[in-house]
């Protein structure tokens, strides 16, 4: 009995060491260790690569939004700077025209004396056609003078709408850096 009694306690001793032998954990080697954080490394930089391919193609497509952006900016730029420039010429010219209409006033003033005070027929038909002459040159004046307010009064108009256009696209290119930096910032967290 003695014999069954030991051999018994044997067993369950053997399986009590061998369940505990079971439970304490092997070593590890320093080439286990490695694998693992490699594993991990790799990992990470699986999950980084995957968040890359998914940034690139919105950010090349924001790069394109924007560049296309700052093209219709400068060529929008390009238009108000020419049509300011037309709106100055516009403006010089009606300067130049007022100033020759007082001129023609006083020469006229002068050539309507002069043809009071002469009396040879040969000279006072070449004042009346001179005065005629004068008239007719003041009358076209006139008329240049309002179509070129008219002319002022559209380009005017017309920068204020390209004004408003550019600053519409100002506006979106704030939009798409604003995209760009929100996309910036998630990438870095």
């Amino acid at each position: 009995m003695l014999g069954l009694k030991t051999l018994f306690g044997c067993g369950v001793l053997g399986f009590i060491f061998f369940g505990v032998a079971q439970q304490i954990p092997k070593p590890v080697t320093p080439q286990q260790m490695a694998a693992t954080n490699d594993a991990i490394v790799l990992q990470a930089l699986l999950k980084e690569v995957q968040q890359i391919r998914v940034s690139i193609p919105r950010a090349n497509l924001n790069t394109f939004h924007a560049d296309i952006t700052l093209n219709r900016i400068k060529m929008q730029k390009e238009l108000i700077d020419r049509l300011n420039t037309r709106l100055e010429e516009t403006k010089a010219l009606i300067k130049k025209l007022s100033e020759e209409s007082q001129e023609n006033v006083l020469i006229r003033k002068t050539l309507e004396q002069r043809l009071q005070n002469t009396y040879d027929p040969v000279q006072r038909a070449g004042l009346e056609y001179a005065l005629e002459q004068l008239k007719l040159k003041s009358n076209t004046a006139s008329i240049n003078i309002q179509e070129l307010n008219s002319q002022i009064y559209r380009l005017t108009n017309q920068i204020n709408m390209e004004q408003h256009r550019m600053d519409e696209l100002n506006n979106r290119l704030d939009q798409v850096l604003r995209t760009i930096e929100s996309q910036l910032d998630k990438q870095e967290k």
